[in-house]
């Protein structure tokens, strides 16, 4: 839990860089079948800058609840 998550060149194969949309929380596909799934988690902020990191899924978790919305990925809770 808490290791920052980075933009990066993409790189293939690189599993660091697969992800899995499930549910509307972004899972890191290495760590599915590990028995602790890890996901894309925000602060509680939702101001510009925060950090972004990976934290064990879970459900229900605002945090780390997201939608597709014209090609941009946004925090659900945000959305009006």
């Amino acid at each position: 839990n808490g290791v920052k998550i980075y933009q990066w060149e993409c790189q293939t194969p690189n599993n660091n860089q697969r992800f899995v949309i499930d549910g509307g929380q972004i899972k890191i596909k290495d760590t599915l079948n590990g028995g602790r799934p890890m996901c894309v988690d925000v602060t509680n902020s939702r101001g510009n800058g925060v950090e972004i990191y990976q934290w064990e899924c879970q459900t229900p978790n605002n945090n780390q609840r997201f939608v597709i919305d014209g090609g941009q990925i946004k925090i659900k809770d945000t959305l009006a």
